[in-house]
């Protein structure tokens, strides 16, 4: 869910750019988050898949041996890469306006109990 929206926040934001650009209005706000943007996707996009190709190796692994050895090197491939997905949807949470966001974000949830 986040980057689709992170897609559609950045598709928003360059398209106001450019339409800014046409009236000869000055579109550097708009630019200045896109630069933000593009590498936080870019990371989280990464990070996901190295994600994805780790738990496809664990899994693999876990098919013999033993279990806590193999709870125990999940944990230690696992949590790293956990932690960096985490980062990169963070700062997307950050940057993303609240009408792209389709998730409460943590002010949300600490502010609305």
């Amino acid at each position: 869910q986040i980057l689709p929206a992170a897609f559609e926040y950045r598709k928003f934001l360059a398209e106001s750019a450019a339409a800014l650009k046409t009236v000869d209005v000055v579109c550097e706000p708009e630019v200045e988050i896109l630069q933000q943007l593009a590498p936080l996707v870019a990371t989280l996009q990464k990070e996901y898949r190295v994600l994805v190709d780790v738990t496809a190796q664990i899994v693999a692994d876990g098919e013999t041996g033993e279990a806590n050895a193999h709870a125990q090197a999940a944990y230690d491939q696992l949590v790293p890469v956990i932690a960096r997905v985490r980062d990169a949807a963070d700062a997307l949470e950050a940057t993303v306006a609240d009408k792209f966001w389709p998730l409460p974000k943590y002010t949300e949830l600490l502010l609305t109990i």
